[in-house]
């Protein structure tokens, strides 16, 4: 299924200012985790990176996701998950 990149990029920017008013809650419980996000819901959480894009990909056949690192200093992970 093809997907524009305005619309996973409106789902990442979404997804972030989600994440963002989260972030104090999530630091307290899943610090260094990252997470799966999907339409400003969290998934779940994973200790790896490769575990988080794996799930996504399974789970999310539109690729419509984004994936956060919960640190304390923003963190650019370089690239969009999609596979």
């Amino acid at each position: 299924m093809a997907m524009s990149d305005d619309v996973l990029t409106q789902e990442i920017d979404r997804n972030f200012d989600y994440f963002q008013s989260r972030f104090k809650d999530l630091m307290a419980t899943h610090s260094g985790a990252f997470v799966l996000l999907r339409h400003q819901r969290v998934v779940g959480f994973f200790d790896r990176i490769e575990d988080a894009a794996r799930e996504a990909q399974t789970r999310f056949s539109d690729r419509i996701y984004s994936i956060q690192v919960v640190e304390p200093e923003p963190v650019d992970l370089g690239f969009v998950t999609r596979a």
